[in-house]
């Protein structure tokens, strides 16, 4: 089902796909027995980077889920075991993935005209965006992202490679991007707060437009672009 639910990104220009996401989708992975939502920041950086029940926008949510179907809060803010609020201080998290072994959420954050991320996502962690953000932040009482673009990519897909085909990769980071169609890996070493080890561009589609990438059941690679979807095969 994701990339149906990324489909309404589908759009020429970066800031179409922000206003996409930030206005109209919140994207909802089901992991019994917690459901996480991401937030987008509304258009507004105003007031995202505050922490109340009534204000959920630039955040990561999460949920109790029961065999009703019913969601009660699950967030972590001290003291306040009504707010679901789980991290804050996002822009625009397009979709997130978790460590196959650590369960430590990662996720890709589309930023202004500056500063696309990728962020290891923890209890608690502020991670900046506010009014006046300066690209390039380095400001130590918020955390840092893994990775920053700027020229901007519009990162969208997210996933740790868990198949058996491409044994080189196991448990490497993947990113697929709109903007220059690229899909990127990472080696993260959770052991280091995701410190990335080596990196590089596996495959480049000129036409761009690339929206989710994930492991299939095969354990080929599979992704999506605004009109298809692809396969990653290993070679004879």
């Amino acid at each position: 089902t994701k990339p149906s639910e990324k489909a309404v990104a589908a759009s020429p220009e970066k800031e179409e796909i922000n206003n996409c996401k930030e206005r109209l989708d919140q994207l909802i992975s089901i992991m019994q027995p917690k459901v996480i939502v991401t937030i987008g920041n509304f258009a507004t950086n105003r007031i995202i980077n505050k922490i109340g029940i009534t204000n959920l926008r630039g955040k990561i949510l999460r949920y109790n889920i029961d065999a009703n179907s019913i969601l009660t809060p699950a967030g972590t803010v001290p003291g306040d075991l009504n707010s679901p609020i789980f991290a804050l201080g996002l822009r625009n998290s397009f979709d997130f993935t978790f460590h196959p072994t650590a369960g430590t959420m990662y996720a890709s954050e589309i930023g202004p005209n500056c500063d696309d991320e990728v962020n290891r996502i923890i209890s608690q962690g502020n991670y900046g965006w506010r009014q006046g953000y300066p690209c390039g932040d380095t400001d130590p009482q918020f955390i840092q992202p893994l990775v920053r673009f700027t020229p901007t990519i519009a990162p969208t897909g997210i996933m740790f490679y868990t198949g058996s085909l491409f044994t080189q990769w196991s448990g490497h980071l993947f990113l697929v991007a709109f903007n220059d169609g690229q899909i990127r890996r990472y080696v993260v070493d959770e052991g280091q707060k995701g410190k990335i080890t080596d990196s590089e561009t596996i495959f480049t589609d000129p036409s761009g437009s690339l929206l989710d990438i994930v492991t299939g059941p095969d354990g080929n690679i599979y992704f999506t672009t605004g009109t298809s979807i692809r396969r990653i095969v290993r070679g004879p």
